[in-house]
């Protein structure tokens, strides 16, 4: 018979391992979204999700101006460049959608963050926009992620 308390230490060793991921991209690439440069004529818009210890397990789909841009893993990032004006930004996951509309400004920098919106038998996808410099925070602590390109 399995003890208690190592019973705990293998549950949570499995689900810790369960985990969704990502292909990042290149240190170099990384790096270079870190420096929050957009360009005159654009905008940056970053699209980033904490690492929690119980949300590891789910992956969310992005999608901006109804485009697939990537997935949404839990210490990740997305990094587009876009136009300036109104974006819809979309998370997706197999229970639920969330959308919500950034307006972007020339030379400008934007943060979206994935949450998750846990349920009682399932969890599902929040969008929340940040501040700037909780932004930087976010994205600074996470990877970035391959996304399906960029938006121009």
């Amino acid at each position: 018979m399995i003890a208690p308390r190592s019973f705990f230490w293998l549950s949570l060793s499995i689900l810790i391992g369960c985990s969704a991921s990502v292909p990042f991209s290149s240190r170099n690439l990384d790096a270079e979204a870190k420096l929050f440069n957009p360009p005159a004529a654009k905008a940056n818009l970053y699209i980033a999700r904490g690492g929690g210890l119980f949300s590891k397990g789910v992956l969310f789909q992005v999608f901006v101006d109804e485009e697939p841009v990537g997935g949404a893993a839990p210490g990740a990032y997305l990094f587009l460049t876009v136009e300036p004006g109104a974006h819809s930004v979309s998370v997706l996951s197999g229970h639920n959608q969330d959308s919500m509309t950034v307006t972007a400004s020339a030379g400008e920098n934007y943060f979206v963050e994935v949450k998750i919106r846990r349920g009682l038998f399932r969890s599902g996808a929040r969008l929340v926009k940040l501040e700037e410099q909780v932004g930087k925070s976010l994205v600074n602590r996470a990877r970035l992620a391959q996304g399906l390109g960029h938006k121009s």
